[in-house]
């Protein structure tokens, strides 16, 4: 898995049959050490005839191993959940609806209903699949130029490295990215509600590389081009010739519409939320105004300007583009149904595969009601579902990481 650090671990998706194997060999183990029909019957006799002190340390051994069964009680819980899961992604596939459509109804966008949420934390990761490449590299190209950073020694001897940051609710994206990789290993970061994946070896940091090149939109591709001169320096100082020296792509000027880059950068700083006001220009005191939005942020500086790009992502979904002095930021919000039209329609053909999928439906949810004008006579359900978003959600559903680009 890339990681010896045991909340990860607990969080894996092992194969099915690694399960199995995992799950019978950890039970044999401590069954043999503990008082189990059919197991112990040397420990009866053992007890009997030893001294006191062979007594106390052969009662010593199966107490340490009790201990250390605690240890793998997440572990239990971990594959009683992933077999859980298993059953509940073989239903899914009967179930019909389950997949989003997007139908014109009268010259308007209707988005159907999503399959209603639980608390199954991380369902079976697809395995034997090959990846779509343009998909996934314009994803992780977004992903990186939003949460990422590529740091380059001074010199040879360190080590170069490309660090992608995840929400701890996050992790299984993280693993999924990994696996997807092949490489790179996944830490918490402490002090911080997060995770890092981190790619150090030559070998990982050429896998990167190879698949981001080309579909960067923003100016940390200089990095890119830093990260690729140390790379080729690398390969060169072997003393052997290497075909395997990597170009410079320029950077991708192609319609936003044309790749996944906009859905990685979104999962990285997007928001998705849902906004509840008193109408203040209505009589009626009892009136509200609800608005569905989306919110990206992005700092800017001289060697980071981001006006160029922040226009682009404006134009592209109609929003509005302002500049805020005080936090030195560009953001992009939408707000109009022609925006959120535009919006639905692209992440229905490159979505997000974190935890802000699950805000993302959500906010379907309450566009739905205002397409079809309910929002007067829904009010409350609109508030409890504003109220189960972002930082306020507890429930998770991991079904949609199915159709990631493999």
């Amino acid at each position: 898995m890339g990681t010896t650090y045991i909340d990860v671990l607990t969080k894996s998706s092992f194969e099915y049959t690694t399960q199995i194997f995992l799950f019978l060999g950890i039970f044999i183990a401590f069954a043999v050490k503990t008082p189990t029909v059919f197991l112990n019957s040397w420990l009866l006799k053992a007890h009997v005839e030893s001294p006191l002190g062979g007594s106390i340390v052969l009662a010593g051994i199966p107490m340490l191993v009790l201990n250390l069964a605690v240890c793998w009680k997440h572990l239990y819980r971990s594959i009683s959940r992933k077999l859980l899961a298993n059953f509940s992604y073989f239903n899914d596939t009967l179930r019909e609806g389950d997949i989003l459509k997007l139908e014109n109804i009268g010259g308007s966008v209707y988005i159907d209903e999503e399959v209603e949420e639980s608390n199954i934390e991380l369902s079976r990761i697809p395995r034997g699949h090959t990846l779509n490449i343009t998909n996934f590299s314009s994803y992780l190209a977004g992903l990186i130029e939003g949460d990422g950073c590529i740091y380059i020694p001074k010199s040879l001897i360190g080590a170069a490295k490309v660090i992608i940051l995840f929400n701890s609710k996050d992790l299984p994206l993280a693993l999924l990215v990994q696996k997807a990789l092949k490489c790179g290993n996944i830490t918490k970061v402490k002090g911080k509600n997060a995770y890092e994946l981190t790619i150090g070896n030559l070998e990982g940091l050429k896998i990167v590389v190879n698949f981001i090149n080309g579909y960067m939109r923003t100016p940390k591709i200089l990095k890119l081009y830093e990260l690729i001169d140390w790379i080729n320096l690398k390969i060169q100082n072997k003393g052997k010739y290497d075909s395997s020296l990597l170009n410079k792509l320029p950077l991708d000027n192609s319609s936003l519409a044309s790749n996944a880059w906009l859905a990685g950068f979104l999962e990285a700083d997007g928001c998705f939320y849902v906004r509840v006001t008193k109408n203040k220009n209505c009589l009626r005191s009892t009136t509200h105004k609800v608005a569905c939005l989306l919110e990206l942020a992005q700092k800017t500086s001289e060697g980071r300007p981001m006006l160029e790009i922040m226009t682009k992502i404006g134009e592209f979904l109609s929003g509005s583009v302002t500049f805020r002095d005080k936090s030195n930021q560009y953001w992009v919000r939408t707000s109009s149904f022609t925006s959120n039209k535009i919006l639905v329609l692209y992440l229905k053909k490159y979505p997000i595969f974190s935890s802000k999928h699950l805000d993302f439906l959500s906010w379907k949810k309450v566009l739905n009601i205002m397409i079809e004008k309910k929002q007067v006579n829904k009010l409350e359900e609109i508030k409890k579902i504003k109220n189960n978003m972002n930082s306020k959600r507890t429930l998770f559903n991991w079904d949609h990481l199915k159709d990631f680009y493999f």
